[in-house]
């Protein structure tokens, strides 16, 4: 294979997307993540949103999990919509907190209360679960939910953060709105809530390396990473993913 050439006065968006091209030029085939991390000074959470990006862009079409290609090389049918509402990209909650259809506190006007809840997500190697209990509710405008996120108020709960190996993207003390995961194929790049009986409960970001083998990862560089075994119908191996977060309000 020719070297692949990196002009590092180009922004890393662009450097990425001159390496796919290059790639797939010279192999002839879709290009998957670690190949592009392979010629990159990347980490991977930074390449991880840089083709994230590319996609939302339509400059990549995400064909599958960690593989990607140029538009001109797809089909119609395989191409996929830019998500849309990903204001952070943190991942979804299936039971956290059992909350029901209606269990919210809701006024009249255009405003819901998203709950708050007791139980911390730990940036970090994780910490206690501790027990799920609603400490206050916090307002959100109803329909700039539904706009911007796409998910049911019902469906949303509020965290705090601890820990620092989500830095500089999360950071101890910022509050995450959450989207309770129900089942499905997990977003590759996306920051997600998981729980397990040893760590407790933690928020990193997820990579796929294959069809069944994933990555949690933190944005802090300096923090290991955990290599795991997932599906397409959303099941991590010793692991509960409880939630997609989808906005962050800073701790200050």
């Amino acid at each position: 294979m020719k070297t692949v050439r990196v002009d590092k006065s180009k922004n890393r968006k662009q450097q990425a997307l001159d390496i796919v091209k290059q790639l797939r030029e010279q192999t002839g085939e879709r290009v998957t993540t670690g190949q592009v991390l392979a010629e990159t000074d990347m980490s991977r959470s930074q390449l991880g949103n840089k083709l994230s990006e590319l996609a939302g862009d339509g400059e990549l079409v995400r064909v599958t999990k960690g593989v990607y290609d140029l538009p001109e090389h797809i089909d119609e049918s395989e191409k996929r919509q830019p998500e849309e509402g990903k204001l952070v990209e943190v991942n979804e909650l299936h039971d956290l907190g059992k909350l029901k259809k209606g269990a919210l506190e809701k006024k009249p006007d255009r405003l819901v209360q998203i709950p708050l809840l007791s139980i911390q997500a730990s940036a970090g190697t994780g910490g206690p679960t501790l027990k799920e209990e609603v400490q206050e509710y916090i307002s959100y405008d109803r329909e700039q939910l539904r706009r911007e996120i796409g998910a049911d108020p019902d469906d949303l709960a509020v965290l705090t953060v601890q820990g620092i190996s989500m830095k500089p993207t999360l950071t101890p003390g910022d509050r995450i709105l959450v989207v309770r995961h129900n089942g499905g194929a997990l977003k590759d790049g996306s920051i997600y809530v998981l729980r397990n009986p040893a760590s407790g409960v933690i928020v990193k970001r997820l990579f796929w390396e294959t069809e069944t083998a994933a990555r949690l990862e933190g944005d802090n560089s300096r923090v290991p990473e955990n290599e795991i075994r997932a599906d397409d119908d959303g099941h991590i191996e010793g692991w509960d993913v409880l939630g997609q977060v989808v906005r962050v309000q800073q701790h200050l």
